[in-house]
């Protein structure tokens, strides 16, 4: 679990640091690219109008076949008027030329460039080349004032721009899409080989700690049976006795937390699958618990729907297991002086069935949540518990995602903590 969550949490940042830096790379790429396209516009345009200012200006015949082949081959749009007066040309595709020609002349009047009036010098003057939109369509446009000799004349010029740069938008966003997913692939490799000594390091130690364990309840069982002896052989070696059974369970405990430890990062926990009555199972886990609140002088409530539960599948004995740990760990952590219950419920959520253990304790700060389910984490180390070596919510969360469910921790109103199982 702990593995899986490590290499996804790599390739995550990994993948988030490549498409950000591709995406910064290929915009600065695409953005220059755009620009490079708007300045050869702009100078393609600039040369456009020039040439045919220098045509207008020099020949006294306006040849409208020769005007018509300029827009056709360049794009434009043209406007040509003697001494204010507009020839009698339309161009082919006159679709909203006379809107945008309008416009372009405005602007240019605005800045001081006006095609009704006589210039006042026999200078060329043109107006500065802008950018128009009309209709969804991009344009270049700018107006020239052309002095003659009886006269003048003004050419109000657009060229239409294609659509090249909205090409290269679609073809970065194919290019930034392929390199994630070849790069992301490439990093996601180069990830799992380099977390596989770690990987190899983990499952040789978890193959010591199984084998150590299962070592280590021998001796232990050797030692647990002689410690019985001893009040037989001598009177005052109750206590001694007493000390050492104690301390061979808690250690038999701890064992039997790393095994199953070891068997969930192995993957070879034992589960049977099978329909589990609710009902039946919580009643038994209640019953099995009772008699150890009641000794510690607190009180175990379960709490029932009136409604029979529908049936999960799952294994009985996990889910028990499950129940115990939480059980146990509510009446060693979850009880006050002043609150000393503790309640077993179960409901229905949304189509899943949630088993919860809720306490009256002193509660768990937003840190301790998050780091409850750790393996050797203790919420609070100052109360010494012996008990309890911070692994047993591991076990549990272990337990409960081996039978596709959830087990998480919020607060209790009022106080305390609730741990709910979430299952089907």
């Amino acid at each position: 679990m702990e593995e899986r969550k490590l290499r996804l949490h790599l390739i995550r940042i990994y993948v988030v640091t490549i498409a950000a830096i591709l995406a910064a790379l290929l915009a600065a790429i695409l953005l220059f690219s755009v620009r490079e396209i708007e300045q050869k516009n702009r100078e393609t345009f600039t040369t456009l109008l020039t040439a045919l200012g220098d045509e207008l200006q020099t020949n006294n015949i306006v040849r409208h076949s020769e005007l018509r082949r300029q827009e056709q081959e360049n794009r434009l749009f043209l406007l040509v008027k003697d001494n204010g007066e507009a020839l009698l040309y339309n161009s082919l595709d006159s679709t909203g030329k006379e809107d945008l020609l309008k416009i372009i002349e405005q602007a240019a009047r605005e800045e001081g460039f006006d095609t009704q009036s006589l210039p006042l010098t026999n200078a060329r003057r043109t107006s500065p080349v802008r950018p128009y939109s009309v209709n969804g369509e991009r344009y270049l446009g700018a107006v020239s004032i052309l002095p003659l000799a009886n006269g003048y004349r003004t050419l109000t010029l657009a060229q239409r721009l294609d659509a090249s740069w909205s090409g290269s938008v679609a073809f970065y966003c194919i290019l930034y899409f392929g390199g994630v997913f070849l790069l992301g692939g490439v990093g996601v490799m180069l990830i799992d080989r380099a977390l596989q000594p770690a990987l190899e390091s983990r499952k040789r130690q978890n193959q010591f700690i199984a084998a150590a364990s299962h070592e280590l309840r021998s001796p232990l069982a050797v030692i647990s049976a002689n410690a019985e002896m001893l009040p037989v052989v001598t009177p005052e070696g109750a206590a001694t006795a007493g000390i050492i059974t104690a301390e061979c369970a808690r250690m038999s405990r701890l064992i039997g937390d790393l095994l199953m430890l070891a068997s969930a990062d192995a993957k070879s926990w034992t589960f049977i699958p099978e329909p589990i009555e609710l009902d039946t199972l919580l009643l038994n886990v209640y019953e099995a618990y009772v008699p150890l609140y009641r000794k510690s002088g607190c009180t175990l409530e379960l709490r029932l729907p009136e409604n029979s539960l529908a049936r999960v599948r799952g294994d009985a004995e996990r889910l028990k297991q499950v129940l115990g740990i939480l059980l146990e760990n509510a009446l060693s952590y979850g009880v006050t002086q002043d609150r000393r219950s503790v309640e077993l419920s179960v409901s229905t959520q949304r189509q899943r069935v949630s088993i919860c253990v809720t306490d009256h304790g002193d509660g768990l700060s937003a840190e301790q949540k998050a780091h409850v389910f750790d393996r050797f984490y203790r919420a609070d180390t100052s109360r010494r518990e012996k008990q309890h070596f911070g692994l047993g919510l591991s076990v549990a969360q272990e337990l409960v995602a081996l039978q596709k469910g959830t087990l998480d921790v919020f607060d209790t109103a009022g106080g305390g903590c609730t741990f709910r199982i979430l299952l089907g």
